[in-house]
């Protein structure tokens, strides 16, 4: 009996570190002087090379890429390495997952150039010519045909949304010109220290009177804020307003004029009322949907910010839906 203890403690022990070590390799390569990697972004997809979109999904506690978009990175002159391990931990839908193989490789880190030309329009281009990688990153092998980067990967990156240029940018550290808004909450459970390469993120909000914290999920294309069905007392004036979740529609509804307390400022703003669970959470959002401004989600320091002048408004152009 002691010694089944014993091993059932060894063995948590070890896919606690396996977890949490996931992805401790990752890395700006060495040739880049400045470190800082440009995706144009569309329906929470982001474009990590001309062939190969990914979703940007920061509730997914893992990352992972289906075999097409591995041989494309490949043809594309990536390091692709297939290690044999034995990972038991979560899968992107936070389910345990058994692999015996998990994939390594770089990825492109692209540049951003302006057309010194043309001064008086926005004309600027995405250059994936470049020798710079972000290296070591690591994937499971993808079981829903969607490859994408989780909070794994994403939490090792300053993370700004440019609203102008629609394009996700990571930094290793928080560019200038922000300002605080607000702080990020982690929070990991009994079950994800053993079982998830990453915590969960949230932003405490107050929503029409109602204090809640809410998850940080990027992959959300068009809402800003989503509270459940039974949340309180529902707005005098709704409309119906479905909208794309996890690959279906959501039967929910629009409330208009809410007023959302966050960072110490209130504003009147559009919410969703929906039946939606997002990783076991009823209450979510994008914040990078909330500003019509450039805003850094800066998960290592755990804070908000925002561009300086930024007006706390619904984005439309996050991604930019095509539902």
């Amino acid at each position: 009996m002691i010694v089944l203890v014993v091993a059932v403690l060894a063995l948590g022990t070890l896919i606690s570190v396996q977890s949490s070590e996931f992805q401790d390799g990752v890395k700006f390569s060495d040739d880049m002087k400045v470190h800082s990697a440009y995706y144009p972004v569309n329906g929470g997809m982001i474009t990590v090379s001309p062939d190969v979109r990914m979703g940007f999904d920061s509730a997914s506690p893992v990352s992972t890429i289906t075999r097409s978009d591995l041989e494309k990175l490949k043809a594309a002159g990536m390091d692709v390495d297939s290690v044999s391990t034995i990972y038991i931990g979560f899968d992107s839908e936070r389910q345990i997952a058994f692999r015996n193989r998990i994939y390594q490789l770089s990825i492109p880190a692209p540049a951003f150039e302006v057309d010194p030309t043309r001064s008086n329009c926005t004309a600027f281009s995405v250059d994936y010519t470049t020798p710079a990688r972000i290296e070591n990153v690591r994937f499971l092998l993808s079981d829903d045909g969607l490859s994408r980067l989780g909070m794994d990967f994403i939490e090792r990156f300053a993370v700004e949304y440019s609203w102008a240029t629609g394009m996700i940018i990571l930094h290793d550290s928080v560019p200038e010109g922000f300002q605080k808004f607000c702080d990020i909450q982690s929070e990991i459970s009994p079950v994800d220290v053993v079982l998830s390469p990453a915590p969960q993120y949230f932003l405490g909000m107050e929503v029409d009177g109602r204090s809640n914290d809410f998850l940080i999920d990027t992959s959300l294309s068009r809402i800003t804020i989503n509270v459940p069905v039974d949340d309180g007392v529902r707005a005098r004036v709704s409309y119906p307003d479905p909208y794309r979740f996890r690959g279906d529609y959501v039967d929910a509804s629009r409330e208009p004029d809410q007023l959302v307390l966050i960072g110490g400022r209130a504003k009147y703003q559009d919410i969703h009322r929906s039946p939606a669970v997002d990783k076991g959470e009823g209450y979510f959002c994008n914040p990078l949907n909330m500003f019509v401004n450039d805003v850094v989600l800066d998960f290592p320091g755990k804070v908000f910010y925002i561009r300086r002048g930024s007006r706390m408004l619904h984005n439309p152009g996050f991604g930019l839906p095509a539902e």
